[in-house]
C-alpha cells in the first residue's frame, strides 16, 4: 500500500477562512483519481484549515510569519539536516509534526496551481522546502497542472536544483513551457503539456429554458491595487453592452471569505454598485470541500448555465471553456497573459488574443466590447464551436488521468 501526500494551497487559514475555488478544483480531482483507481492507498493532504469531514486525512500546513521567507527557509533546512544527519530534532513540536508528516508519504503530489513563482515568495519558498526535503529522505515528487515562473535570478538557481528531482511535470500552457523551461535547464522527459486537472467534462446537460436575455457571468478578481481601474472599465463595458442587447449580470465569484474581507464577491459587488444594471449575486461563503457538497463543482454548474463568461480567474476560463461557454480573458499583467493565453491557446489551437484583453492596453474598452460583441452576435455558433473542441481535446489532449498512468509508482 502507498502513502500519498496531496500538497495543495487548500483550506483557507483558520482566520480568514477562505476558500480558492480553482485550488480546491484540482485538489479534488487529483484525490478523486487516486480513489478511483488505488482505492487501498493511504491518502492524505496538508490544508491551512483542519475541516471535520475526515473524507481524507488532514494535516495542518506548516505556518509561518518571519520575513523575510529565504531566511526562514534556510534556517528551517538547516534544523532539518541536523535532524537527518545527527537525529536530533530543534524543531518545535509543531514543526516536527509536519516534518514527520511529509516523510512519512511514498509520495508528495503538488496537484496544481500558478504559485510556484517569485509573484508569491512566501508560498514559493514553502514548496521549495518541501521539495528539498523530498530530496532529502527520498520521496517521490509529482507536479501536475503548474504554471511555473516567472523567478528572479536566485529563486531561478533554486528551482533549478529542486524541480529536477520530479518523476514528471505536468505544465498546463504552452507558453509557459515556451518561455522558461529552457531557463530552468528541466530534462524533457520529465515534461508534459496536459490540461488543467479541473477542465473536465460537461456533466450538466440538460436543456436550458429559453431567455430573451443574455446571461452574462463575471469573475473578476482584484490584484495589485487595480481596483478603480478596473471597476470603471468594467462599469463601462456594461453599459455599452445593455446600449445593444438585453443582458443580466451574474457574479461568479472564485475567491470566498467568511467576513466577505478581501474576496470577489465583495471586489465585484462595489464594481457594480454604482451601476444601475440587472444583475443577481451569487453570494457564496464556501470553506471547504466534504464529502455532500463540492463548492467548485457549484461554481461549474453555475458557470455552465451562463451565455458568456467575462474573466480575470484562470479558473475562470477553464470552468466555462470546458462547459462550452464562450469567454473573455482579462489581463493585469505578465504573469495573468501567461495564465490565461496559456488555457486560450491550449483550447483554440490559434492566436488567444482573440478571446483575451491587455487592461493596460489604452484601447482596452473597445476591445472588449468588440469581442464581446461578436462572442453575442454568434453566441449559438461559438458554443457549438466549443463543443466541437472539447470533444476532441478530451482524447487528444493529456489530462490528469492520462499523465497518471504514465507513472510508474514502484521506484
Amino acid at each position: 500500500m502507498k502513502k500519498i501526500l496531496l500538497f495543495a494551497d487548500i483550506g483557507g487559514h483558520e482566520q480568514e477562512r477562505y476558500y480558492h475555488v480553482g485550488d480546491e478544483a484540482m485538489f479534488y480531482e487529483t484525490y478523486l483519481w487516486y480513489k478511483d483507481n488505488h482505492p487501498d492507498w493511504e491518502i492524505s493532504a496538508l490544508t491551512w484549515f483542519k475541516n471535520n469531514d475526515h473524507y481524507i486525512n488532514f494535516a495542518p500546513h506548516l505556518l509561518w510569519s518571519q520575513r523575510p521567507s529565504w531566511a526562514f527557509f534556510l534556517f528551517f533546512v538547516v534544523k532539518v539536516f541536523i535532524y537527518k544527519v545527527f537525529n536530533l530534532s530543534l524543531l518545535s513540536a509543531s514543526e516536527f509534526s509536519w516534518l514527520s508528516t511529509v516523510i512519512s508519504n511514498d509520495v508528495i503530489h503538488f496537484t496544481g496551481g500558478g504559485n510556484l513563482s517569485s509573484n508569491f515568495r512566501k508560498w514559493l519558498y514553502y514548496c521549495f522546502l518541501v521539495l528539498l526535503i523530498a530530496k532529502v529522505f527520498n520521496k517521490k515528487v509529482i507536479l501536475t497542472s503548474q504554471t511555473i515562473g516567472p523567478f528572479n535570478k536566485i529563486d531561478l538557481q533554486i528551482a533549478k536544483v529542486l524541480l529536477n528531482q520530479a518523476s514528471i511535470i505536468g505544465i498546463r500552457s504552452k507558453i509557459n513551457r515556451r518561455e522558461f523551461f529552457n531557463d530552468l535547464n528541466l530534462s524533457q522527459s520529465k515534461l508534459i503539456s496536459m490540461l488543467d486537472s479541473a477542465y473536465t467534462k460537461q456533466k450538466n446537460k440538460n436543456k436550458k429554458k429559453p431567455r430573451n436575455y443574455f446571461l452574462i457571468g463575471l469573475s473578476i478578481h482584484e490584484w495589485k491595487n487595480s481596483s478603480k481601474e478596473t471597476h470603471q472599465l468594467i462599469n463601462s463595458l456594461i453599459q455599452k453592452i445593455r446600449k445593444k442587447y438585453q443582458i443580466r449580470i451574474i457574479l461568479i465569484p472564485h475567491h470566498l471569505t467568511t467576513n466577505g474581507v478581501g474576496d470577489d464577491v465583495t471586489f465585484m459587488s462595489k464594481m457594480l454598485s454604482s451601476a444601475k444594471n440587472n444583475q443577481k449575486t451569487w453570494n457564496l461563503f464556501c470553506r471547504k470541500i466534504s464529502k455532500h457538497t463540492v463548492p467548485a463543482n457549484l461554481i461549474k454548474s453555475i458557470t455552465s448555465r451562463i451565455d458568456l463568461l467575462i474573466t480575470s480567474r484562470y479558473h475562470g476560463l477553464v470552468f466555462a471553456l470546458s462547459q462550452n461557454v464562450p469567454a473573455i480573458a482579462l489581463n493585469y499583467d505578465r504573469y495573468y497573459q501567461i495564465k490565461n493565453n496559456g488555457i486560450l491557446e491550449m483550447i483554440y489551437d490559434s492566436n488567444p488574443q482573440n478571446y483575451s484583453i491587455e487592461l493596460k492596453d489604452e484601447n482596452a474598452l473597445l476591445n472588449m466590447f468588440a469581442k464581446c460583441d461578436q462572442l453575442l452576435r454568434n453566441n449559438f455558433q461559438e458554443k457549438a464551436k466549443l463543443a466541437k473542441i472539447n470533444e476532441k481535446k478530451f482524447s487528444s489532449e493529456n489530462t490528469l488521468n492520462s499523465v497518471m498512468e504514465k507513472l510508474s509508482f514502484d521506484d
